[in-house]
């Protein structure tokens, strides 16, 4: 009974399973540019980022612009993530792609969600292979 499962299993593995590569991996470091990039800041330090960001979202919270307080809490939690780690080029976020899609990963290499390869192809070949695209899709699936 048990070698009928373990066949079972291996048959199933060979059908339904996708192999998946690493497509990209987005550092803290490249978050951390990102964030100063979009602020036009130049030469800040972690500590002085998530003070800023800190000020931001209360700043938002408190004029009820919920889409700023969202889009920054989400880069709160990177930078704060950022701080605790030893190395900055460790993964904030992980895109593996297989045939059909390419699947989101978090820092702690856990399945987020599942991108339409087609689709997200599309938004590649308009925004570029930068950061950029990788993050805002990535914050847009964690504000749903």
């Amino acid at each position: 009974m048990k070698t009928l499962l373990l066949f079972f299993l291996f048959i199933s593995g060979i059908f339904f399973g996708q192999e998946k590569t690493l497509f990209k991996a987005v550092s803290y470091n490249n978050l951390i540019e990102l964030y100063n990039e979009k602020l036009g800041l130049k030469n800040e330090d972690l500590i002085a980022n998530i003070e800023r960001c800190k000020y931001i979202v209360a700043d938002a919270k408190s004029k009820q612009n919920h889409q700023t307080e969202i889009a920054f809490n989400l880069f709160l939690t990177g930078l704060l993530e950022a701080s605790s780690v030893a190395d900055k080029n460790t993964a904030f976020l992980s895109v593996y792609q297989d045939a059909n899609s390419y699947s989101l990963y978090n820092s702690r290499n856990k399945f987020v969600a599942r991108l339409d390869k087609h689709q997200f192809d599309e938004q590649i070949e308009i925004n570029g292979n930068k950061t950029e695209t990788f993050i805002s899709n990535y914050f847009y699936i964690l504000q749903e």
